[in-house]
């Protein structure tokens, strides 16, 4: 019987299932003809110990076929694991197919940031369907002209008409709301102005975000996070191009609320800069001063609180409503620096606003924090009577127009936990649960507001082959983990 050699072998398990595994490659030993060649037919003859090595090689081959509710497939990491992160790749694809990210971290991109504009023109196009001549045509039916998800036409065009509609919802409202028929204003002009109210939208998303506290965060805008704090740690990461001497840096605070900013004080404590070398090795953190030019130095007037306040030579103020730009001194043979501050309202000398302090790159542009490389925190006093209505006002935006449709599925300490465990981060309920549970689904908006019936039965398919592709138990005893 003529059999396959190792190479053969190897270059057909290759085309079959796209892995070029190593322990299948010189299982067999092969003859070689007399015209010294091993793939002559004659030379390669069959025998009982030959045979049990290709049953072996097969069954390698198997530990990495995943057999499930989707597609067969082969991963490089084999058993459990290949089925693990096939299921990840459906769910992603689903997610990324019709969901939407604003914000990410850890190098993730944004996606889908069309969605919400392209609702408000259909959202239009219904509102003004007799003057367009789209007499009796459903919302369904133009959200489908569009290319776009029924259920999140619908909920778009609910939320346009909530009663008592919380600030800054309010506000984008109003924007959507004077838009002109289609006898004064062009569909394509409409579509333009939707994408203007859209980028407010996401503006807003951003400003009333958590804090991101270290560069592989991204401030992102949740229901369940609604949370303030008179001061903040912040580490931003500049970078700059190759052989450049010098990198631009915004510092600003703006308001967060319907209430101005103006006459809040945010106190920069003790500014660093921690340089990373082109080894990468990164150095000791040093005073920012020592790296400004003396124009920015001045600009942020070291020392100096703007109502005589005593204050540390080292620390400067910044104002409600004010974006300071600055220029650092890039260090010859230096990449890329953390810049270490910590922010701190000024309620003695200031108003008690609700500010976000924020730090980016003055150079890239871009839409979103991902995108510009933004690091900020809300600042306010939690004890203050305005910030639990605002609390409340923005938890209510959160859940009619969150920032994201769905959380990844993706094992991260970062992600929030569900009640009732602990979801103070880096604390140790938190980090066992992330240990234990590995993932935990948050997609609720995706499913009730986007995802059609077959996406969802779809998306549950794969959520159910990856949550059973691993063992794992969890008992909750007298509020702790066991």
């Amino acid at each position: 019987m003529r059999r396959l050699t190792s190479a053969e072998y190897g270059y057909t398990i290759q085309d079959l299932t796209g892995l070029e595994l190593k322990e299948v490659e010189g299982f067999v030993s092969d003859a070689v003809s007399g015209e010294g060649f091993t793939n002559a037919g004659a030379a390669q003859f069959l025998q009982d110990s030959t045979l049990e090595r290709y049953l072996e090689a097969a069954k390698i081959v198997a530990d990495h076929a995943v057999i499930g509710a989707g597609p067969l497939a082969f991963f490089t990491d084999p058993g459990r694991t290949g089925q693990e992160l096939s299921a990840i790749m459906r769910i992603q694809a689903i997610y990324r197919a019709h969901g939407f990210r604003t914000a990410a971290g850890e190098g993730a991109e944004p996606f889908g940031l069309d969605l919400y504009p392209r609702a408000l023109f259909v959202a239009w196009q219904y509102r003004f369907r007799d003057e367009a001549g789209l007499h009796g045509l459903p919302l369904a039916d133009l959200a489908r002209r569009e290319g776009m998800s029924t259920k999140l036409c619908e909920h778009v065009w609910n939320v346009l008409h909530h009663e008592q509609a919380p600030f800054p919802l309010s506000a984008l409202i109003a924007q959507w709301r004077a838009l002109s028929p289609p006898t004064l204003l062009s569909a394509a002009e409409a579509r333009r102005r939707c994408t203007e109210i859209g980028q407010s939208l996401r503006e807003w998303q951003s400003t009333l975000a958590a804090g991101a506290g270290d560069e592989e965060e991204a401030a992102v805008l949740t229901e369940g996070e609604v949370n303030v704090a008179a001061s903040h740690a912040l580490t931003a990461a500049i970078d700059w191009a190759e052989g450049a001497e010098a990198a631009e840096v915004e510092l600003s605070v703006t308001a967060a609320s319907k209430h101005p900013a103006e006459g809040a004080l945010v106190v920069w404590k003790d500014p660093r800069l921690r340089l990373r070398r082109e080894d990468g090795r990164r150095e000791r953190p040093r005073p920012l001063r020592s790296f400004l030019t003396p124009e920015s130095a001045a600009r942020l007037g070291f020392g100096k609180h703007p109502r005589g306040a005593p204050m540390r030579d080292t620390d400067f103020v910044i104002a409600g409503g004010t974006t300071v730009h600055i220029t650092l001194r890039a260090p010859a043979g230096t990449i890329s620096a953390q810049l270490l501050v910590d922010v701190e309202l000024d309620t003695e000398h200031g108003a008690a606003s609700i500010v976000r302090c924020r730090i980016a790159d003055g150079h890239v542009p871009g839409e979103t924090a991902a995108e510009i490389g933004a690091t900020s925190t809300l600042l306010a006093d939690p004890a203050h009577p305005q910030v639990a209505e605002w609390r409340e006002e923005v938890a209510e935006f959160a859940r009619l127009l969150p920032e994201v449709s769905h959380r990844e599925p993706a094992p991260s300490d970062r992600d929030p936990i569900p009640a009732p465990y602990d979801n103070a981060y880096n604390m140790p309920e938190r980090n066992h649960f992330h240990n234990t549970i590995k993932y935990h689904r948050d997609d609720a908006f995706f499913v009730n507001h986007i995802a059609d019936d077959a996406t969802r039965r779809r998306l549950d398919q794969a959520w159910t082959d990856l949550l059973t592709s691993f063992e794992y138990i969890l008992l909750l005893t007298d509020g702790q983990f066991n």
